[in-house]
């Protein structure tokens, strides 16, 4: 059985959507668990109602305590073999569950990772499932390298993803995080014993105007933090990894520097706002920078950023 997490919170207008892709899924052995993270709104009554169509929907009403706490209150119920994250306003393929695990039984994986499209509205239109599907399998050290340096498919995303339940028994989202999917990846990645990569879509994840990862907010400064914390449990636990992991810090840094500016031009802040953070931004590029220029897997726009840094702060700006 597979266990599929929705953490919602004043999710109303999407949620019904999310659901039905679950329950449209060709796999009929799956719960779900619905937790509504202390919901202003209608959501509450709306979980209520659907749990009360389908036996396999589970209801948590939760304070609120944001993603990573819902998160982890939907692990500490579930009772699936396998476990996968949905956002409530995100959807997924109804070959999702069934393409999925049909991966993981085939390779022996803890972790099977499907593409992501991205979508704008109220509605997604998927591609068909062509056989046979591409797997690309690896190892811990090598699916991480490749999630730190973002390349080849492999997203850091807790969703789009399946993981084997024994793998989060140990580890939790960290709450108080804004960048909870990439606090968590590297501490869960290690214990699989494979890594399965699909080339083919199966979750769609909805952008709006609201996106936390399209707007600079002073709490974006979060990911600094996180990917400090990255870096120094690489350098502890597998050293050899740790140019990926600076590589990562370095792209954090980049991307934050470059929403600050578009900030101050776009007028949501002036630069005194952010002329602190950019400057930190820029210190960490700066002492990362030949790493990441040099280094072989590190994509395109990082070793951009990282050699036009060499002109100083004023030559990223052109690219905001």
């Amino acid at each position: 059985m597979v266990s599929v997490i929705v953490p919602a919170y004043n999710a109303e207008r999407w949620l019904d959507a999310a659901v039905a892709s679950v329950t449209a899924q060709t796999v009929r052995d799956w719960e779900l668990v619905l937790v509504d993270d202390g919901s202003t709104d209608g959501t509450p009554a709306l979980c209520d109602h659907l749990a009360a169509g389908d036996r396999r929907i589970r209801i948590l009403h939760t304070t609120n305590g944001g993603l990573s706490a819902a998160r982890n209150n939907g692990l500490d119920v579930a009772c699936g073999e396998w476990v996968t994250f949905l956002d409530a306003d995100d959807l997924l393929h109804p070959l999702f569950l069934e393409t999925m695990l049909s991966a993981a039984h085939r390779t022996g994986a803890d972790i099977v990772n499907c593409a992501m499209l991205e979508f704008h509205g109220e509605q997604v239109h998927f591609a068909g499932v062509q056989e046979p599907i591409h797997i690309d399998q690896y190892d811990p050290v090598q699916a991480l390298r490749f999630g730190m340096y973002q390349r080849h498919g492999i997203h850091t995303s807790a969703s789009g993803k399946i993981y084997r339940r024994g793998l989060w028994e140990t580890e939790r989202f960290t709450p108080g995080t804004w960048y909870e999917d990439l606090d968590v990846f590297y501490r869960i990645w290690t214990h699989c014993r494979r890594f399965a990569q699909l080339d083919v879509v199966l979750y769609a994840y909805r952008q709006h105007s609201g996106s936390f990862l399209h707007n600079y907010t002073p709490r974006r400064q979060d990911v600094l933090d996180v990917t400090a914390r990255m870096e120094e449990w690489t350098a502890a636990n597998i050293p050899e990894l740790l140019p990926a992991a600076r590589d990562r810090r370095m792209s954090a840094a980049f991307n934050i520097f470059l929403l600050s500016e578009r900030a101050v031009r776009s007028g949501q802040c002036v630069r005194q706002d952010v002329q602190d953070l950019q400057h930190r931004c820029f210190d960490i590029i700066r002492e990362r920078r030949a790493g990441s220029l040099l280094g072989r897997h590190t994509r395109p726009k990082n070793r951009l950023g990282a050699f036009l840094s060499y002109f100083g702060p004023s030559s990223l700006r052109i690219l905001s």
